[in-house]
Formats: C-alpha cells, structure tokens, sequence
C-alpha cells in the first residue's frame, strides 16, 4: 500500500517548556503534541498521551510503528565511507547527499549557515521531505486533549 503525508511541524521553545506540534494529513491524519511534559498521539481519531517523564523511547517506538522510521540530519552520520557528493549547487547553498545504508541515503541543503531541507529515502522505499523555516512560530493545541487516554 502507498502511504503519502503532508503537514507541519511546528517547534516552540521560548517558554518554560517546550511545545510542539505535528500535523500531518494523507493516507490517515496524524498528530502529535508536546505540552505540559507529556505527548499526545492521534492516529485518527485513536488518542492517547503518554508523560514524558517515561523516556521517549516508548514514545518514538510508537511514532515510528505508526509511520515509518524517521531520520533527523546528524554530520556524525557522514563518513569519508558513505559520503556520495557534496558541492555548491547554483543558488550557492550546499548539497550533502550521503548513504545511511546500502538502500537508503539522505540529500541535506544548507544556506545561509542554516539547513533548508532534509530528503530522505529509507529502505522500505519511504520517503521523507521536510523543508525548514526558522521564523517563530505558535504552536496551537487542540482543545480535547483531556479526552486523551494516557498509555
């Protein structure tokens, strides 16, 4: 089956806590938020929260389960071994595409010393895009969080 999402995330961490949000349609409708030390799922229409003082192991276990294992740009990944290129393209941002394993790789676009975008294809033949803005944002939760089930 194919699966297509299309969303925000949005990240806050000018208060005491941070916040965040998550709010991806397509294939189902999923999102997550970060408030008040806990995370709240909803995989259409199934809500649940969990406190974040457990870990986020349970929590990325369980992101990841819903869809797909995610991969963040960490330049600890890029060795001399996996890089494929890296250059200057020609609105002179820089491009960094490199092998996580044999059957996924990850193509990074820096400017401005900031990180613009974030491909990546995974073995199972997803693929991820996410563009970055570094304008402030406001995260904005639903008002039914209290009909969350904690798990």
């Amino acid at each position: 089956a194919d699966y297509e999402y299309q969303g925000t995330t949005k990240i806050d961490v000018t208060g005491a806590t941070p916040m965040a949000s998550i709010e991806l349609s397509g294939t189902n409708d999923f999102a997550f938020y970060v408030a008040n030390n806990k995370a709240y799922f909803n995989y259409d229409g199934y809500k649940v929260f969990y406190e974040l003082e457990s870990g986020l192991s349970n929590i990325i276990e369980a992101t990841e389960e819903s869809l797909g294992a995610f991969s963040s740009f960490n330049a600890s990944d890029i060795t001399t071994e996996n890089m494929v290129f890296a250059g200057i393209d020609k609105d002179k941002s820089t491009v960094i595409k490199y092998n996580l394993t044999e059957a996924s790789f990850v193509v990074v676009v820096i400017s401005d010393k900031k990180i613009m975008k974030v491909m990546h294809y995974n073995e199972d033949g997803i693929e991820y895009i996410a563009n970055y803005d570094y304008t402030a944002v406001t995260v904005t939760l639903p008002t039914d969080l209290s009909t969350y089930v904690q798990k």
